[in-house]
């Protein structure tokens, strides 16, 4: 039966017969390069994926003459997970790099221009010709992650420790740039200590509670105190280790800030 073209964003239940044969040679194509591709040591949780996707050949299945519409729909979803998942192949390593590489490239150009060493820490990643070298890439996905976490963190708990000094927070830290230099300078004095994320956001928290009081003084033109936070336990979904988290799930909001 003949293919038919389906929209990029077209969910997998809405699509007819013939778009699910596109949709899944599509999907079969890109597994199969990332399965091409993929280390001789890949995890289990990869290699269990392959499991769903292969055939008798080793290769990835394509054919779907024998499926039903139903089995088709649930061979689409099957692929797609593999394909979304992957973050172990060498296929994965190049994509990944150029659909980011322009925010790196960004993100090191404004870091390297503003003030302080927290900043300045990244122009070792800018060439003697104004490139930037794709040796920091690995480590600006990890920076981001911690931030991604910090910022969970932070509306998790609904900034409960900076409305201790003001009704609107955005009176202290109007533009973030307080915050944004606190996560800076914290990470890369702690980077390569071996803590968990959950412990490199309580000192993040520490640190910045002390500077928005600094920054409440300023203001008041007296003394403030700052409030002190009983120790908590922390979340299981920050208690990872900071090299081990270099997947990009980097929400735009995190990003923009930082830029």
């Amino acid at each position: 039966m003949a293919r038919l073209d389906y929209e990029e964003n077209q969910s997998i239940h809405s699509m007819n017969t013939r778009q699910l044969r596109k949709y899944i040679a599509d999907q079969a194509e890109e597994a199969q390069k990332r399965l091409d591709s993929a280390p001789k040591d890949a995890s289990k949780a990869f290699n269990e994926l392959v499991s769903y996707i292969e055939g008798r050949t080793g290769k990835v299945k394509k054919s779907t003459s024998y499926m039903s519409k139903a089995e088709m729909r649930e061979y689409a979803y099957t692929l797609r997970t593999f394909n979304r998942f992957d973050t172990e192949s060498e296929y994965y390593n190049k994509t990944d790099w150029e659909k980011n590489k322009s925010r790196y490239e960004q993100f090191v150009k404004n870091q390297v221009s503003k003030k302080g060493k927290e900043h300045k820490y990244w122009k070792k990643y800018v060439l003697p010709s104004g490139e930037i070298s794709q040796e920091g890439y690995q480590e600006y996905k990890d920076f981001i992650s911690v931030l991604s976490a910090s910022e969970e963190y932070l509306n998790d708990f609904g900034y409960r420790t900076i409305q201790k000094y003001a009704q609107d927070s955005n009176k202290l830290d109007p533009d973030k740039k307080i915050l944004n230099k606190t996560l800076s300078r914290v990470y890369l004095e702690n980077k390569g200590k071996g803590l968990t994320q959950g412990q490199l956001i309580d000192k993040f928290t520490a640190e910045y509670d002390k500077a928005l009081g600094r920054e409440q003084e300023k203001s008041a033109g007296k003394p403030a105190k700052v409030p002190t936070k009983k120790a908590r336990k922390t979340s299981s979904k920050s208690n990872i280790k900071t090299k081990e988290v270099g997947k990009m799930r980097t929400s735009g909001r995190v990003h923009n800030k930082l830029t």
